[in-house]
């Protein structure tokens, strides 16, 4: 029963003592082996499963507090399960780091072991049948003020459950937390400057998704703010505005619901540094495929943008934003495709505002219908965020604007 082993037990014990746990020391970290000891062979994170470690509900560690931890041991093939764990002082890996425990013995256990503490699951915690990844949770109370960074490191074993070592697969991963300061990390202002969905006209419905993707190896605090075109907050489900924390390596989605009427608006997305995204309109129409586009997101901090569009044959779209909180004046200038000047206007946004239509519908601008050319936009004071949607006959898609 060897692979019943929890990461990486000595061959030499009998396998059935390896179910309440394997041998201290092998949790991969500096030092340490992990489970490949026993497990002679077998790939080392290369099985295609994975193994992660959160610390739930916390970017970073808050002194003396306890703290939620969870272990996700996944792999498409495995059917019995196993881990280990220890907390470190991150700069100085022999040191423990605060001190484990358990909320039910009867799946994990916590033991010390020259001066640092080792988590892993018991014979029940092995999830013997349990298809596809194991989660376990224990909790963590943290180092006194001062510590500085601390570092978990585990190793797993995603076995297959056929009595012996062989076709398991051996995962190990890292978590390092900072202590926290008592400061929220700062957060950068993005912008999507179109937002719409629910039914613009008979069999013609919208949708926007928004993809935010944290790629750091901390939780992630992000805030979003749905806006309607007058800069008034949008009634969305969940409020206008909204906080919501990503897990390491977490993508969220945020789907806009069915709606029998309009909306339209815009964005403001506040994400920490790390953390990234972009959203996809979505077009449906009676009688033909779904059409979509992608849009990034734009800084919030710009006052100047160049639009390239093509109306031969086709209409651009324009969404200009001013996220700030004073009335601006947005001026624009028309190129031809040789880059001479032909037309310029300017249009009043109040805070928080946004303008859409049709490019060619702009003062001044009537004469770009059926040419190709750039379009410059500029505010004297204030910031804004623009962005083109193109329509064909029976497609669209985004345009992007780029910063002057």
């Amino acid at each position: 029963m060897k692979n019943l082993l929890l990461i990486g037990v000595l061959c030499a014990l009998p396998a059935w003592a390896n179910l309440g746990g394997a041998d201290f020391g092998l949790t991969g970290a500096p030092g340490e082996g992990n489970c490949t000891v026993c497990h002679i062979g077998a790939p080392l994170n290369e099985g295609g499963g994975s193994m992660k470690i959160e610390l739930l509900n916390a970017a970073t560690y808050t002194p003396g507090q306890q703290h939620r931890l969870r272990i996700t041991l996944a792999d498409p093939a495995a059917r019995r399960w196993g881990f280990q764990l220890t907390a470190r002082r991150t700069a100085a890996p022999n040191e423990r780091a605060g001190t484990l425990a358990s909320e039910n013995v009867q799946i994990l256990r916590v033991d010390p072991f020259n001066n640092v503490q080792y988590a892993n699951q018991t014979s029940l915690g092995t999830q013997s049948g349990t298809a596809d990844q194991a989660v376990w949770e224990m909790l963590w109370t943290a180092p006194a003020a001062g510590f500085g960074s601390v570092t978990f490191y585990a190793a797993g074993n995603a076995a297959n459950n056929n009595l012996t070592t062989s076709g398991d697969n051996i995962y190990t991963t890292s978590l390092t937390v900072a202590e926290s300061t008592g400061e929220a990390p700062p957060l950068t202002s993005f912008v999507l400057p179109q937002f719409v969905y629910g039914t613009q006209a008979a069999g013609n419905r919208w949708t926007t998704q928004l993809y935010f993707h944290n790629a750091t190896q901390a939780a992630a605090p992000m805030e979003l703010r749905f806006r309607g075109d007058d800069g008034a907050d949008l009634n969305f489900p969940g409020g206008a505005q909204q906080t919501r924390n990503l897990a390491p390596g977490e993508t969220l989605l945020v789907q806009t619901p069915e709606a029998a009427s309009f909306f339209s608006g815009w964005v403001e997305a506040r994400l920490p540094a790390g953390v990234s995204g972009y959203a996809v309109f979505r077009q449906s129409v009676t009688g033909r495929d779904d059409n979509e586009a992608v849009v990034l997101l734009s800084p919030v901090d710009k006052n100047a943008w160049t639009l390239i569009h093509d109306d031969s044959g086709l209409i651009t779209g324009i969404a200009v934003v001013n996220p700030g909180g004073a009335a601006i004046t947005v001026d624009y200038t028309a190129r031809d495709a040789a880059g001479q000047a032909t037309a310029s206007g300017s249009v009043n946004l109040p805070a928080g505002s946004k303008l859409v239509n049709a490019l060619n519908a702009l003062q001044g601008l009537s004469g770009i219908a059926g040419r190709r050319g750039a379009i410059e936009f500029r505010a004297a004071s204030g910031t804004l965020a623009v962005l083109g949607l193109r329509f064909g006959a029976s497609a669209f898609t985004s345009v992007p604007a780029s910063v002057r």
